[in-house]
């Protein structure tokens, strides 16, 4: 979206400089009133999506309604409301994102995940509090959002849920410096995936310095999923900073049918059969997003009796760095494995060729 200013500088003629400098008149009592005042009707149209977009960003719910009311009905609208849905969710208002994101038409999907991944982290949601009291708090907030997805279309509200759940838990532990299952370990029904993904996601970051990722790194892991478990403490992470490596969805034919889980910067992960599976398949994922954790790692798990697991190992292993092995003649070797989808990951490994690829080079 151009800025507001921007496009009244561009055009309005003569007074170009005066406007793009901020000095359109403006009624500090009713922010509408500047977009009355605009003599072109597209000039009109943007300053009220422009309004709502910071009412929303301000949380000034019955604004961002007003400014969206004045604007024509059609792209225009979803574009509002698109806007004012993403910059509620920034505003820490996920509830009322919703309300905004089920009226932007085709727009909704992408505003939902705006949304969801603009939220801030909250002092009520963060394990550095006591279990007993993060627990209700994260209920109460995704109970809200429950409340607020029959607006969506059906087919969203799922996705929709699980995108706030992965934020939310995400929010409460990666980068405070803390991981204290206490919280993940009672998180509510339905939400459990997301809990185990996210204490895993900074216990994996607060477990080794860089470039020390031991070989029994899982193991050590889930070692520390036990409510006598002693809580990991270490430097917490600015939010500009809490970024990691993580996997494009792949077409691969055996997970078809499979309910994926959100995952924290955007990548997914099947869910295990069993929670002690799924804390596996949470952990795996987990040193994926360290990006220092190379594909011998994830190799042993090829070999894993649980179909799940298996499948995980053989696409992380396929998208790390090598490190010592010889990727290339690994994946031949898969071609044969009685398991198709690891010997799809193989074929498709040996067709992308993605461990050949430079540092900065196009994503994974």
């Amino acid at each position: 979206m151009i800025p507001l200013l921007a496009v009244l500088a561009l055009g309005c003629g003569g007074d170009a400089a005066d406007r793009a400098m901020g000095t359109v008149p403006t009624d500090e009592s009713d922010p509408l009133a500047a977009c009355a005042a605009q003599q072109f009707e597209e000039m009109r149209v943007l300053c009220h999506i422009q309004v709502a977009a910071e009412a929303g960003a301000e949380g000034d719910l019955a604004l961002a309604e007003r400014a969206c009311a004045e604007v024509p009905e059609g792209t225009w609208t979803h574009e509002c409301h698109f806007r004012t849905g993403e910059e509620l969710g920034r505003a820490g208002l996920p509830a009322d994102a919703v309300s905004h994101c089920a009226r932007a038409g085709r727009f909704a999907r992408f505003c939902i995940t705006h949304a969801a991944w603009a939220m801030p982290a909250k002092d009520a949601l963060s394990a550095l509090r006591p279990a007993a009291e993060l627990i209700p708090a994260m209920d109460a907030e995704l109970g809200a959002v429950e409340d607020a997805l029959p607006a969506l279309e059906t087919t969203l509200q799922p996705e929709a849920m699980d995108s706030f759940r992965i934020a939310l838990w995400s929010g409460a532990y990666l980068g405070t410096g803390r991981a204290d299952p206490a919280a993940a370990l009672g998180a509510s029904p339905g939400q459990e995936p997301q809990a185990r993904s996210a204490f895993m996601m900074e216990a994996a970051r607060l477990a080794w310095p860089r470039g020390e990722v031991p070989a029994d790194a899982v193991g050590q892991l889930l070692a520390l999923w036990s409510a006598d478990a002693e809580a990991l403490v270490g430097e917490p992470l600015p939010p500009d900073q809490r970024h990691g490596r993580y996997t494009v969805p792949l077409p691969v034919p055996c997970e078809r049918e499979l309910q994926p889980v959100p995952l924290y910067g955007g990548g997914r992960r099947i869910m295990g059969a069993t929670p002690e599976d799924d804390l596996l398949i949470a952990a795996l994922e987990a040193l994926f997003f360290r990006d220092d954790t190379t594909a011998e790692l994830f190799q042993p798990w090829i070999e894993d009796p649980r179909d799940h697991v298996r499948w995980t190992a053989a696409r992380l292993m396929r998208m790390a760095e090598p490190g010592p092995i010889d990727m290339e003649s690994t994946l031949k070797g898969l071609l044969d494995h009685p398991d198709e989808c690891v010997a799809w990951h193989a074929r498709d490994g040996l067709s992308k060729r993605a461990w050949a690829r430079k540092p900065g080079g196009p994503p994974r």
